[in-house]
């Protein structure tokens, strides 16, 4: 899986690793019984502090469709106005920040 080079809310590369996991599966899945016994996917989970923003993000870029493919997840966080609230104070906060 590609690396995130740079930031997700300043774009900034000025990146620093705090934390590494090491080899993780997706927190979020749902997997069902019959799949039990199948291997689920992995990668690496490490953490980055971006030095310009102060934003905490994964290093590791996942795409949607690796991480619910083989399981019924119906929940996004375009279908949940208080996700749609949060996520768009939270936009409207990260602009007034005097980072930027």
């Amino acid at each position: 899986m590609p690396k995130r080079n740079n930031c997700l809310a300043c774009i900034s590369d000025n990146q620093k690793k705090i934390i590494d996991l090491g080899m993780n599966s997706y927190a979020d899945r749902f997997i069902s019984q019959e799949n039990f016994s199948n291997s689920d996917s992995i990668f690496f989970l490490t953490c980055s502090l971006c030095k310009d923003c102060g934003l905490i993000q994964n290093d590791i870029v996942t795409h949607p469709k690796d991480i619910y493919h083989l399981v019924d997840y119906s929940y996004t966080a375009s279908n949940s106005q208080y996700s749609k609230d949060y996520w768009r104070k939270y936009a409207h906060d990260i602009c007034k920040n005097p980072f930027f």
